[in-house]
């Protein structure tokens, strides 16, 4: 078999025409670039390679590992998915026989998820309990809450909490990028300006309520009440108490599946999907669209505002390493498949991609949570103590488990580095998009105006 210097030469090769280069550590760094790879542990090269096609799986474990650095990840990624190398199929580590026993696994997981449904009731729970319910103290350091805000942010009645893409024309910080994308989503259903209509309120279902900061901002500005689903446990006790008092907005502890019942028919004005399209799953996607058509009454309006991808994916396509650590089940769909699902059903008004600005959003969730996180896991009684169990709990679940603390957290930081900015990398690339879709019940009676 090669030696880790052909399989270096080999890395060396792919990477060259993406403009990133690999240096190890004893080697001459004075030419080294932010966005190049420092390899720590050369036994990474044929780690890499002998997943072929499904590498992003071993580079990300090996960066959490500590195997590999760059100073500017979000940069290493950009290059990596503007141009995605391709490996070589004749490579002799393809023919070992732990090579061939993780293809013939890859296969049978491919199978297993386009025959039974990784997103049904049961299955959709492990990304709430695994992802959504690390803590809403820890979200908090991350996102546009008080903690983030900075001087010029007036947060005295302002607290959204938004997990999904910010919308950055004339936003000048995080805060009014994420407030321009709420009011956005409400200009694009034409929802009535609070106090334009006397007495009657437009009711919207939304799906997957995230930290409610949509439902917060809309019956705040908008004469409407807001009745949400969610199955994360965090995540539905974050809205009740940011909504606290506030009879526009219902919370409910439920799968969006349950919103589909025969008292929901023709029952709203509106419906929104904000960030959870990409936890439902193509083998679902027509269930959901006929369930949204059920509850809306005739010319009602249903937004759709999800991550996207230029190419349609079947069930078991997703990326390995965003599935195994960071979105469990998780699917990204194209806007054909969207559109597919759609017909029959609903009349497609709008189609909005603003892809580029995931870029800045994920950036800046990056620096909130790096600012934020040595003070956070110091907080012993409050925080550091809690979320050290909590990550024994989730390493615990991938049968891994490190002798102190400190590891547990300096794992944790890197996984959630990685994900934060790799993602970054694939939007600033293009590689991504953001989808906002309106869609119409049956034949509007006037022309929809689009919003920008």
């Amino acid at each position: 078999m090669p030696s880790h210097k052909n399989y270096r030469k080999i890395c060396e090769e792919l990477l060259l025409p993406l403009d990133i280069r690999i240096y190890e550590d004893k080697d001459n760094k004075r030419d080294m670039r932010p966005w190049d790879m420092q390899v720590h542990n050369p036994e990474l090269y044929k780690r890499v390679l002998s997943y072929g096609s499904k590498c992003s799986l071993p580079l990300g474990d090996s960066y959490m590992e500590g195997w590999w650095d760059a100073s500017a990840l979000d940069k290493f990624f950009e290059k990596l998915t503007k141009n995605r190398p391709r490996i070589p199929s004749h490579l002799p580590i393809f023919l070992s026989v732990p090579f061939i026993q993780r293809k013939a696994a890859e296969f049978f997981h491919t199978l297993y998820e386009r025959i039974v449904n990784p997103q049904n009731r049961i299955l959709s729970k492990q990304v709430a309990e695994q992802h959504y319910d690390l803590g809403n103290d820890f979200y908090e350091i991350m996102l546009d809450s008080p903690l983030t805000a900075d001087g010029n942010t007036d947060t005295s009645n302002e607290s959204y909490m938004q997990y999904t893409c910010g919308y950055w024309r004339d936003a000048r910080n995080l805060h009014e990028a994420q407030r321009n994308k709420l009011d956005l989503i409400c200009k694009k259903l034409h929802l009535p300006r609070k106090g334009s209509q006397s007495g009657r309120l437009e009711r919207i279902l939304e799906l997957g309520s995230g930290f409610g900061g949509f439902a917060k901002y809309a019956t705040e500005n908008y004469d409407c009440e807001v009745t949400c689903y969610n199955i994360s446990q965090e995540q539905v006790a974050y809205p009740r108490k940011l909504n606290e008092g506030n009879p526009r907005v219902k919370i409910r502890h439920e799968d969006y599946r349950d919103a589909f019942i025969d008292e929901s028919k023709n029952y709203f004005d509106f419906a929104v999907s904000i960030g959870n399209l990409e936890h439902v799953g193509p083998l679902n996607y027509r269930n959901y669209m006929q369930g949204v058509h059920h509850c809306l009454k005739p010319e009602g309006l249903f937004l759709v505002h999800t991550i996207g991808r230029h190419i349609s994916a079947k069930p078991g396509q997703a990326d390995p390493w965003i599935t195994k650590w960071i979105f469990p089940g998780g699917h990204l769909s194209s806007a054909s498949q969207i559109t597919k699902a759609a017909e029959g059903f609903f009349t497609l008004l709008d189609m909005h991609n603003f892809g580029h600005d995931y870029g800045p959003t994920l950036g800046e969730w990056f620096k909130n949570f790096d600012r934020n996180w040595q003070k956070f896991i110091d907080n012993g009684g409050d925080n550091g103590d809690r979320f050290y169990k909590t990550l024994q709990t989730f390493f615990g679940k991938f049968n891994e488990s490190f002798d102190s603390r400190e590891k547990y957290f300096k794992r944790f930081y890197r996984m959630w580095k990685g994900y934060l900015l790799r993602t970054k990398g694939a939007f600033d690339s293009g590689s991504l998009d953001l989808f906002q879709l309106v869609f119409g019940k049956g034949n509007l009676s006037s022309a929809y105006a689009p919003v920008r």
